[in-house]
């Protein structure tokens, strides 16, 4: 349904979420608001679900267990009272719907309709309008207040790391890629070890080296490896295998990016199922028009990782010069952010502003070598899963 929008739903998502919203999105076909029917798809069910609003699995069939609730729409300026019905028809297997009374008025088909919960209210916005969903977005209506603090910890942390900074360039202490989070954990005399406990007494470390302004890559957020058995694909060598291709060097790899909000070029792509509580790795075959599962995480998992990854956590910038064993760092910048808002992963994933990576091949032995599942965050997203992050310049 989401993919027939006729706007960036990243963007929209980006900035229903900077406001710390609760919502979900619809999308109506030209019959949808023909016939004043809305299928309720998933992700609008959970929606509904989370916000303790209604809960389809409860509801028995027909018009007479139909339920109706409260919304405002949102319209040049201007507040409209409306109500939205939520039922399951005794025909086609009772298959979720609802309807916006009045929608019709309001948007035209593959609109991007957001249902925001906000202060025990429901309200209806037309994004696709984008001049109306600013004007709404900015009125005040939905101004909240985020603010943090910095533990004794975290400044301790941070007198250390501006103090390293003073020393200017160092020399990494390994090339390659992991030689920058090596060489910084070294200088804090933090011992290598292979646990997956916070690096600095609860604080997680994060180092990469800088790029330009507004050029920041995505953020790792952590890795985790598939539930292979419950995967209709049960191996990795096997997804390689049947999802992969040759690279440079010869051997079978998988090495992409995968995103929910449309298949990359080997078919591949995320879907959200929050009413199972899976996340699942699709392909989609574009000369048969068909969909086939591939593997899966459990969302709450998924959730419970990040949350013990990143409860707190320094994301530590430097500059670098020279090559291989003659790197040399300067660590200038630190971006701080603590609990991030696990509310808003699911929206994340479905808008493909969270991402996953496979990086992986088959070795010559026919052993797969892998660098981890990785869950990335884009540049645009990072302070909408950590609210209010704050930035401290370690040259100063």
């Amino acid at each position: 349904m989401l993919t027939s929008a006729d706007i960036d739903l990243s963007l929209i998502a980006k900035k229903l979420l900077e406001k710390n919203l609760q919502f979900s999105f619809l999308v109506p076909t030209e019959t949808a608001l023909k016939k004043s029917i809305i299928d309720a798809h998933d992700s609008f069910r959970a929606f509904l679900k989370q916000q303790d609003i209604h809960d389809y699995k409860d509801q028995q069939k027909g018009t007479k267990h139909k339920k109706i609730v409260s919304a405002s729409i949102l319209s040049n300026g201007e507040i409209a009272e409306s109500k939205i019905s939520l039922y399951r028809p005794e025909t086609k297997d009772g298959d979720p719907r609802l309807w916006v009374y009045g929608l019709s008025k309001y948007a035209s088909p593959n609109n991007v309709i957001a249902v925001i919960y906000h202060k025990n209210n429901l309200f209806v916005l037309n994004c696709s309008e984008y001049n109306n969903f600013e004007k709404h977005l900015n009125s005040g209506l939905f101004d909240t207040d985020d603010h943090k603090t910095i533990s004794p910890i975290a400044n301790e942390l941070l007198a250390k790391l501006r103090n390293i900074s003073s020393k200017g360039f160092i020399k990494t202490i390994t090339p390659g890629d992991t030689g920058i989070g090596m060489t910084l954990e070294s200088l804090l005399e933090i011992q290598a070890n292979s646990s997956r406990e916070p690096d600095y007494k609860g604080i997680e470390l994060k180092s990469k080296r800088t790029r330009s302004r507004g050029n920041r890559a995505r953020e790792q957020l952590f890795s985790k490896v598939p539930i292979w058995k419950s995967s209709p694909i049960s191996k990795a060598v096997e997804l390689i295998k049947l999802r992969g291709y040759i690279d440079k060097d010869g051997s079978e790899a998988l090495r992409h990016t995968i995103s929910a909000d449309k298949p990359n070029s080997l078919g591949l792509y995320l879907e959200v199922d929050q009413e199972n509580d899976i996340l699942k790795q699709m392909h989609y075959d574009s000369e048969t028009e068909k969909s086939t599962y591939d593997v899966c995480w459990k969302l709450s998992e998924l959730k419970q990782a990040l949350l013990k990854k990143h409860k707190e956590t320094f994301w530590v910038y430097a500059r670098g010069r020279g090559k291989g064993a003659n790197e040399e760092f300067h660590y200038i910048e630190v971006t701080h952010t603590q609990k991030p808002a696990i509310e808003k992963f699911d929206i994340l994933l479905e808008t493909g502003l969270l991402t996953v990576d496979y990086t992986m091949h088959i070795k010559e032995n026919g052993q797969v070598r892998d660098h981890g599942y990785l869950f990335k965050i884009k540049p645009e997203a990072f302070s909408i899963l950590f609210p209010a992050p704050i930035l401290y310049s370690l040259e100063s």
